[in-house]
């Protein structure tokens, strides 16, 4: 900012103050994108990484992937928003006869296209996390309790100790469970009883329905019947030894945390590239007409 009101220091003329006033603006839209890629790195990492499980099971529920694309497009667009602010930056001239010359009035077409380019990706970022709380989430719950029921968990050992392998889905699941400490998608094993659970994988619910003896030393995506903290009072719905929180909801406050992060941080770097984009269209004219 120091920078900026040295450069615009001095009798500068309609043209020149314009042209400050971008510089402002372009400083602060900087400060944003740095800011915006700094937290946009974490959620990702969160997102594709230490909890995606999460992501995974959202997508295997429901089918869709524009929450995970919004994310790019956002990251990818503070990528080059930091670099135009910087270029800008560089080659800001608030000299009017100067600023007539025909490679500064190339510059400002490039200047216009790419700020309206930004504005467009933070635009269709924000329109796909809409879409995604609109149309994906409802078809969440549904898509969980279609998972426990009609997708294996096991793939064999029918609950046989030290033989059981889970599938993709299950080891989805048993992660949300066992981190979250939930059960099922309704919650309390429902989900699980009305399927029959137990005809068809041996245990009545997974182990990870279960209070562990050791949480943040087990593989939480293969726990065992000996990683359980006490196996009969969980599968007799003890609440002491079991989770009967749903997994829906668990899951659906995470999703919905992602989406109002995107749509928020997009909102407020939307307002500064408006008000970018139209003082470089004022500027593009001025020096055309």
């Amino acid at each position: 900012m120091a920078l900026s009101r040295r450069k615009c220091h001095g009798n500068l003329g309609l043209y020149g103050s314009l042209a400050c006033v971008t510089l402002i603006v372009v400083c602060i839209f900087f400060v944003a994108a740095v800011i915006c890629c700094c937290l946009t790195i974490y959620e990702l990492w969160d997102f594709f990484r230490n909890n995606d499980e999460l992501t995974s099971l959202a997508y295997l529920a429901t089918g869709d992937t524009s929450l995970q694309t919004a994310f790019y497009i956002f990251f990818a667009c503070s990528i080059v928003a930091m670099v135009f602010s910087g270029w800008t930056f560089q080659n800001n001239n608030k000299d009017e006869k100067e600023a007539h010359s025909k490679d500064h009035k190339i510059a400002l077409g490039i200047r216009t296209a790419i700020s309206l380019l930004l504005v467009g990706g933070h635009t269709a970022s924000v329109i796909l996390s809409i879409r995604y709380d609109n149309e994906a989430l409802p078809l969440l719950k549904g898509g969980l309790v279609e998972l426990i029921s009609n997708t294996s968990y096991l793939d064999r050992g029918m609950g046989i100790e030290n033989q059981i392998e889970y599938s993709l889905n299950g080891w989805y699941y048993n992660y949300l469970q066992a981190k979250y400490e939930c059960c099922g998608a309704f919650g309390n094993g429902q989900d699980y009883i009305f399927s029959n659970f137990e005809e068809r994988h041996g245990i009545k619910i997974p182990y990870t329905c279960c209070r562990l003896k050791d949480k943040k030393n087990t593989n939480l995506h293969k726990v065992i019947m000996n990683d359980v903290l006490d196996v009969e009072k969980c599968f007799n719905f003890d609440s002491h030894y079991y989770f009967n929180a749903s997994c829906y909801e668990v899951e659906k406050h995470w999703l919905m945390v992602k989406s109002d992060f995107i749509i928020d941080m997009n909102i407020c770097v939307l307002a500064i590239g408006l008000a970018l984009s139209i003082l470089t269209i004022v500027l593009l004219a001025y020096v055309h007409f």
